[in-house]
């Protein structure tokens, strides 16, 4: 009986010791204010095609890319956009600009990437497309990023020989 009654105030004094030590997020100490953004990506469109690198005059693949996507709610700003090829060719491209992209309208983005392989008896290749950004509100003419985003694509692609 006795040990009943130990074990009953043991976990009373536990209950009891048990107090809310407050949010575990930290407080805005900055007054920006938290403005809830949307990152969309209205196109991800990439090829593939094997031809005479005209720098080099050797035969490479080319992969032509066009990337357009738009903020709503909050402007931002892409931090990092990296492709990868075939699962080993990687281009990366890091950008920290001085302006978010605006919520008025569209933005994109299109390059072509080259590699040194012509993907010999490949007829498609995996694409992957991992962009990381964040949104952005200016404060007394300084800009403060309230938030993140991340998007991710993986698409099988011809190779046009």
């Amino acid at each position: 009986m006795i040990r009943y009654v130990c074990v009953a105030i043991l976990l009373a004094s536990v209950i009891a010791g048990c107090k809310d030590l407050g949010p575990t997020v930290m407080p805005n100490t900055t007054n920006v204010p938290q403005t809830a953004g949307k990152f969309f990506v209205d196109a991800f469109a990439v090829a593939c095609s094997v031809k005479v690198n005209p720098r080099n005059d050797s035969l490479q693949a080319y992969f032509p890319f066009t990337l357009q996507y738009h903020f709503e709610g909050s402007p931002g700003s892409l931090s990092m956009m990296r492709i990868v090829f075939d699962r080993h060719l990687t281009f990366q491209t890091n950008s920290d600009g001085p302006f978010p992209d605006s919520i008025a309208g569209p933005c994109s983005v299109s390059w072509g990437f080259w590699t040194t392989s012509s993907l010999a008896q490949l007829d498609s290749v995996m694409v992957e497309c991992q962009l990381e950004g964040a949104y952005c509100a200016r404060v007394n003419g300084e800009q403060h990023y309230t938030g993140s985003f991340n998007w991710s694509a993986a698409r099988k692609i011809p190779v046009y020989h």
